[in-house]
C-alpha cells in the first residue's frame, strides 16, 4: 500500500496541474536539494542580460523542468535550480555563464523565504537528528522516548506492516514533524519575546536556513562513514554481484563482514568528521549572524537579540551530534 501510495501521488499531482508541476512544486525532495544548492560554490547566470531580454523564443523557460528564467534568475531562484543544463544546452545565443561564487552565499542572499524552503529546512533537521541520534543509546533512547509513550497508548507502532517489518509512523511523525515544530517553535518564541520586532514565523523563515550548514555537515559525516564502512564489499560485489553466496557465507561464518577499509575507528577518521562537523557549527553560527546584519542592519540590537537564541540552539545541538559521533566512532559503546 505505502509503495502504491507513493507512485499514485505524483500521477494524481500530473493530471490535475500542469505539466513540470510535481518537479516544481510537489516533489518532496525538492525542498532539500533547494536547500543545499544554496551552499553551493558554483551557480548558473545569464552571461548578458541584454540577449536574455531580446530573446523571443524563451528556449530556457522551456525546457527548465522548474521553468526558470535565465534573464531573472538570481539567489531566490537558484534553489529551484538543479544544474541539469538544460538550459545550457537550448540556449541559442551560449548565453548562460558558470560561476563561482562563496560557499553558503545563497542561505544569506536571498530577498525573501519561502515557507515551503523553511518547512523543507526544519523537515532536514528533524531527519538528521534521527540519522546521527541513533549512533549513541543515550540521545536514540531521549529520541524514542515520546514515540514508545504513544506507541503503548495506541497498542501499535507500525503501519502497512509485511513479513519484513512495517513503518514506524510515530517515530517518523515525532522526529520529522513534531520534534522540528518544537524546537523552531522554541526558539522562534523566544526571538520574539526578547527582539519584539516580528511574528514568530517570520523570526523562524528568517533564521531557518542558517541551521543548513550544521545539517548538511552532519549528513556528509553520517554517509562518509557508512561508505568507508561498507566499501570493504566492493571485492564481493565485483564476484558476486547478486550477493547470494556472499550472504550466505556471512550467515555461516565462513566470510567474516568486511571492515572498513580506511579511517575506521582510528585518529585521523575522527579527527576528519569532527572537523566536518565542526566547520558546520561555525558555519552555521556565521550564517545566522550574516542574516541578523542583513535583515535587520537599521536595528542592530533587534538583529542580536533575534539570532541569539537561534545560535545557541546551533551551538547546543553542535555539542550533542560531536558528542555523539565521539561516542560512536572513538567510544563505539553505548
Amino acid at each position: 500500500i505505502y509503495l502504491v501510495l507513493i507512485l499514485a501521488y505524483p500521477i494524481v499531482i500530473a493530471l490535475l496541474f500542469e505539466r513540470h508541476a510535481y518537479c516544481k512544486n510537489f516533489c518532496p525532495l525538492i525542498g532539500f536539494l533547494g536547500n543545499y544548492t544554496r551552499c553551493s560554490p558554483t551557480e548558473l547566470r545569464s552571461a548578458d542580460l541584454n540577449k536574455c531580454r531580446e530573446c523571443r523564443d524563451k528556449e530556457c523557460v522551456k525546457h527548465c523542468q522548474n521553468k526558470l528564467y535565465m534573464g531573472a534568475m538570481d539567489a531566490q531562484q537558484q534553489e529551484g535550480c538543479l544544474l541539469c543544463m538544460q538550459c545550457v544546452k537550448y540556449c541559442p545565443h551560449d548565453n548562460i555563464a558558470f560561476r563561482l561564487r562563496p560557499f553558503f552565499r545563497g542561505l544569506w542572499d536571498s530577498p525573501k523565504r519561502s515557507t515551503a524552503g523553511a518547512i523543507a529546512a526544519m523537515l532536514l533537521l528533524g531527519i538528521v537528528i534521527g540519522e546521527v541520534g541513533e549512533e549513541w543509546e543515550v540521545v536514540d533512547k531521549a529520541i524514542l522516548f515520546v514515540p514508545g509513550v504513544i506507541a503503548d497508548l495506541t497498542g501499535f507502532e507500525t503501519i502497512f506492516d509485511t513479513a519484513t517489518g512495517g513503518y514506524l509512523i510515530w517515530e517518523s511523525l515525532f522526529l520529522f514533524i513534531v520534534l522540528p515544530a518544537v524546537i523552531f517553535g522554541l526558539t522562534g518564541t523566544a526571538s520574539a519575546v526578547l527582539a519584539r520586532g516580528e511574528s514568530i514565523w517570520n523570526y523562524i523563515k528568517i533564521y531557518v536556513l542558517g541551521f543548513i550548514p550544521l545539517i548538511l555537515s552532519l549528513h556528509l559525516a553520517k554517509h562518509f562513514n557508512k561508505f568507508i564502512g561498507q566499501i570493504g564489499y566492493l571485492p564481493h560485489v565485483i564476484n558476486d554481484p547478486f550477493g547470494t553466496s556472499t550472504a550466505e557465507a556471512i550467515k555461516t561464518g565462513a566470510l567474516e563482514n568486511p571492515g572498513a577499509l580506511i579511517l575506521s575507528r582510528s585518529a585521523e577518521g575522527w579527527f576528519l568528521i569532527l572537523f566536518v562537523s565542526v566547520f558546520g557549527v561555525l558555519g552555521s553560527l556565521y550564517i545566522i549572524w550574516k542574516i541578523s546584519k542583513i535583515n535587520f542592519g537599521e536595528d542592530p540590537k533587534q538583529g542580536m537579540l533575534s539570532a541569539a537564541p537561534f545560535m545557541l540552539t546551533v551551538i547546543f545541538f553542535g555539542i550533542v551530534f560531536i558528542l555523539t559521533i565521539y561516542n560512536w566512532l572513538v567510544i563505539g559503546s553505548p
